[in-house]
């Protein structure tokens, strides 16, 4: 695991130059989650700016993004906080999510790097009642 990429001093346009790698697919995701973020998860401490600051810590970037969410969350913003969000909070290791993202960019599909969204969607709302509300 590689040091993180973003510092404080970065502006969004920077950060998202730096999260995305160039990659249209893992920028259109960074812009949903800006835009989509307060509304599903308006606990966040760092509000929309949250999950994109996991992705920086999980060492998830350009591609990765994309395959986070089109392949691995069904092109869902709210499985794609859902799982960023269960790593935050314990429910989901991040060796799991790197994992299952290799293991779709290799065409591996090997199911035990699979995890179930709905079932941490339900252990997450325990913890975090307002999540996903709207």
């Amino acid at each position: 695991m590689g040091s993180s990429r973003l510092r404080l001093e970065d502006d969004l346009l920077t950060m998202m130059t730096k999260m995305s790698e160039g990659n249209p697919g893992g920028l259109t995701v960074l812009m949903q989650l800006l835009k989509d973020s307060p509304r599903i998860d308006p606990d966040a401490a760092m509000g929309p700016l949250a999950h994109i600051f996991n992705l920086d810590s999980y060492g998830i970037y350009g591609s990765h993004i994309w395959i986070l969410f089109k392949d691995i969350c069904g092109q869902d913003i709210t499985k794609t906080i859902t799982v960023l969000r269960s790593v935050q909070m314990g429910l989901l290791s991040q060796s799991k999510v790197t994992g299952a993202i290799r293991n779709v960019e290799e065409h591996q599909f090997d199911k035990s790097l699979g995890f179930d969204i709905q079932e941490l969607f339900v252990k997450l709302k325990e913890q975090l009642p307002n999540f996903a509300k709207g």
